[in-house]
């Protein structure tokens, strides 16, 4: 278990840094180069045990042009094959670019964007994840990571991958409420907007076996809304699981509620004015459910994201710690705090348990 905060200074010196810490804190690295090598650098896959399963996850960037974005993958079952690149492991989870360059393709699936001069990270790890926090300019944050939900009941599955959809620079402020973001296990994040389609490619994805009405040797989940506009989401994509050069692409299915979704969420009004309930500073748990969409019917909650909670920023600062019952928490904002006008993400926020 850990917690790290430290300056950077480029993707490359983050990655470095953040495979050193992760390393010593009980993962294993599979592969890095932070090179600028034409078309073979900037990689990194990493793995953990996590009871009987394996929480994998790896990550490209265009380092040969001095890229800005990070992009995400999971996959599942096998050792990381070098030249079969990030996105082309088997039982990949159909979420990351299948490229490493430019930038503007990379955008188009799960991605953070991390710029090429970073501040700073806040790392948070325990035996079942490792959350990161950049500090990408003054004030500016994002959010990504891997894990294993702390699973209610024996369902097969439950490790995540999360990255960060930023959506500031539009014309409003109400980004914290937009269809188009995603932030961490979302449950909000759908198609039903005009600004784009496509939404299921940049959210999070768990891994899940077995469940009322998946499709036959399925992996994988996406973390959803559920909603194009007031109709079910049906568009949830296919895995890469034809990257073992047997099986075909499967379809996903969708887990709903999260940061922004669902009854803890809109118990604690995440959108609204700041709670205050008899000294303690109300947060909420991100706890997705398993949406049937051959049904209609919804299961769970099929778990919880350990030691992170969902927070309102009204009144705190990035970076800011909150003692309360004893544990310490660090919270941020979801990217932008609101201080008027356009180009923030409200005063959604997200508190991430500190285990020293």
């Amino acid at each position: 278990m850990g917690y790290k905060n430290e300056a950077v200074t480029s993707i490359g010196d983050l990655i470095t840094k953040l495979n050193s810490w992760m390393t010593s804190n009980g993962w294993t690295n599979e592969h890095i180069d932070t090179s600028t090598d034409a078309g073979t650098g900037g990689e990194w896959a990493m793995v953990r045990s996590s009871g009987a399963t394996n929480i994998r996850f790896a990550s490209s960037w265009d380092s040969e042009n001095g890229g800005s974005y990070l992009a995400l993958y999971q996959y599942s079952d096998q050792a990381y094959v070098i030249g079969d690149r990030p996105w082309g492991q088997d039982h990949d989870s159909g979420n990351g670019a299948a490229v490493t360059t430019p930038d503007s393709t990379i955008k188009t699936s799960r991605h953070v964007l991390l710029t090429t001069t970073p501040i700073q990270y806040w790392a948070f790890e325990d035996a079942d994840y490792t959350h990161v926090v950049v500090e990408v300019s003054a004030a500016n944050y994002v959010h990504f990571g891997w894990g294993m939900l702390d699973k209610y009941g024996d369902w097969t599955g439950g490790e995540y991958c999360y990255g960060q959809q930023n959506n500031i620079t539009a014309p409003t402020s109400g980004a914290a409420t937009w269809d188009i973001a995603s932030w961490h296990l979302d449950g909000h994040t759908n198609d039903g907007t005009s600004f784009t389609d496509g939404t299921e490619l940049i959210a999070a994805t768990i891994h899940a076996e077995g469940l009322a009405n998946q499709t036959s040797l399925g992996y994988w989940m996406v973390s959803m809304g559920g909603k194009t506009g007031a109709t079910p989401q049906t568009d949830f994509g296919s895995d890469r699981q034809s990257n073992d050069g047997i099986t075909a692409d499967i379809a996903r299915h969708m887990f709903i509620d999260g940061l922004r979704a669902g009854a803890p969420a809109e118990s604690f009004s995440r959108h609204a004015q700041g709670t205050d309930i008899s000294g303690l500073h109300a947060m909420w748990e991100l706890a997705p459910r398993y949406y049937d969409d051959t049904t209609g019917h919804v299961y769970g909650p099929m778990g919880r994201v350990k030691d992170t909670r969902g927070f309102n920023m009204e009144d705190w600062t990035g970076g800011d710690e909150i003692i309360q019952g004893g544990d310490t928490w660090v919270v941020f904002p979801a990217q932008v705090k609101w201080s008027g006008g356009a180009g923030t993400s409200g005063n959604l926020g997200l508190a991430y348990k500190k285990i020293a």
